[in-house]
């Protein structure tokens, strides 16, 4: 069950459809540095006289597929490129259980397999269709980026923070923790809309819980951080804004110390794990015995 319900997220044409709105999502926001590149080619054509030449010239050289990808994950259109995956997500997955419990397909899948492996087949399936989704795309515009704009050695990666030791390897590892950070959210944010059928009863409403669950801390953050900076703190390490970026937010040297990085990794993942843990004890207990 798990392969063909796999198979039918990954062929299905809303797939395509999520994948093209990811990729013009992107590379709108590519559009700021080749805008940025452009503009010093001009003035390295004019150059005015207090201008340093030589290190406009540097910075001109250093753009590569990774200056592209590190300033798309800097940027206020990494927001909507999260929305819009939040929301094709949800709108393929999110009523896939409701669906199934609500409109007539409960007994007969359970008819066939006890509910815990049903649901657990469900969830196994979600979890690798939104892997195989996030590694097509980052491996799409990591590839075609630097078959375009390639890296040269010989100069430094214009990014709008610093790199150092700077090394091929190195900045495919920060694109890859962007790619394994964007996952592990997306994954927990499914799976916990997906098992919450047994309260929220409405499959437009089950639709809308990813962009809810995104929404609600970031909205908190700011509104109690206005009254209480101690709250806000505690808040913003629950927002996911701040988990998608903490390759961005460590390498602008805002986290000094292993401490501060555990406290922007761990909260959220915690937090989604003992809810999906209740969720899922609860959501057994309820159609489990609906199916008796």
């Amino acid at each position: 069950m798990m392969k063909s319900e796999y198979k039918r997220y990954v062929f299905s044409k809303s797939t395509i459809a999520l994948l093209m709105c990811l990729f013009g999502c992107f590379f709108i926001g590519c559009m700021s540095v080749l805008a940025e590149r452009n503009e010093f080619l001009v003035q390295l054509q004019n150059p005015m006289t207090d201008m340093n030449v030589a290190y406009t010239q540097e910075l001109v050289n250093g753009y590569n597929g990774f200056s592209y990808i590190f300033a798309f994950f800097n940027s206020n259109v990494h927001l909507v490129f999260t929305l819009i995956l939040l929301s094709g997500l949800s709108l393929i997955l999110g009523k896939v259980t409701w669906g199934n419990i609500h409109e007539g397909m409960g007994n007969f899948l359970v008819s066939r397999l006890t509910y815990k492996k049903y649901i657990k087949n469900i969830l196994m399936a979600q979890v690798l269709y939104i892997i195989t989704v996030l590694s097509a795309f980052f491996l799409s515009i990591t590839i075609i980026l630097l078959v375009v704009f390639p890296m040269n050695p010989l100069y430094r990666t214009t990014t709008s923070f610093p790199l150092d030791n700077e090394t091929l390897l190195g900045n495919l590892l920060i694109c890859l923790s962007f790619y394994v950070l964007t996952c592990i959210y997306m994954i927990l944010v499914i799976v916990l809309t997906s098992l919450i059928t047994f309260w929220v009863h409405n499959k437009y409403l089950i639709q809308t819980v990813p962009i809810v669950i995104y929404l609600i801390p970031l909205l908190l953050a700011s509104t109690v951080g206005n009254l209480s900076s101690g709250a806000g703190y505690i808040l913003n390490n629950f927002v996911a804004d701040r988990f998608l970026l903490i390759p961005d937010t460590y390498l602008s040297e805002n986290i000094i110390s292993v401490t501060e990085l555990l406290l922007c990794v761990l909260p959220l993942p915690i937090l989604f794990v003992l809810l999906i843990i209740l969720a899922y004890q609860k959501n057994v207990t309820v159609y489990q015995k609906a199916y008796l």
